[in-house]
């Protein structure tokens, strides 16, 4: 809702995840693969570039999708000059396969302590230099960040923006 919000005639590419549930919900239109998301949105932007066009684009991601297969596609963006949104839905968990953690929660598979990887960090390494963290239950200040990101993105490059919040399901299951 919040993208549609922000973005009302844009172009929402995504992958597998949870979040492909947004298909139902009319905020996704592509659902390939893992990553694919952020290698259609540059493709998008640059196909429109060049027919001498310009569309708003806001690819979603998942948390463990993007430490699994986002961060290339993200820095061949960069790298390319492309201009979208991406937002990485960060539920620190694996839901979709049965809530195993993701890089950032410090805690490996099998349980014990491990290394913690720091998102922001990580997209900033891709080049990113908007990165910023919004609430995506905060929903007017979510939409109010989205729009900041697409403005960024329309004459800047690309933003990235990580909605963070807890999983609902493994919240309501006690997890």
């Amino acid at each position: 809702y919040a993208i549609r919000k922000a973005a009302p005639k844009g172009i929402y590419p995504s992958d597998i995840g949870c979040y492909t549930l947004g298909l139902n919900l009319g905020g996704v239109d592509t659902v390939l693969c893992m990553g694919a998301a952020v290698g259609q949105a540059a493709g998008f932007y640059q196909a429109y570039r060049l027919s001498g066009k310009t569309v708003d684009i806001v690819a979603t991601i998942g948390d463990s999708t993007f430490y699994h297969a986002g961060i290339p596609p993200l820095i061949d963006a960069v790298v390319q000059g492309a201009r979208f949104v991406l937002v990485i839905l960060d539920n620190s968990t694996t839901a979709m396969t049965g809530f195993q953690p993701t890089p950032a929660t410090g805690s490996g598979a099998a349980g014990g302590a491990k290394a913690a990887a720091d998102m922001e960090a990580i997209v900033r390494g891709c080049g990113v230099e908007y990165c910023r963290v919004g609430v995506p239950g905060r929903l007017p200040e979510f939409v109010a960040l989205l729009r900041e990101a697409l403005a960024y993105s329309r004459e800047k490059g690309l933003a990235v923006v990580i909605a963070r919040e807890p999983c609902a399901v493994l919240e309501r299951v006690g997890g």
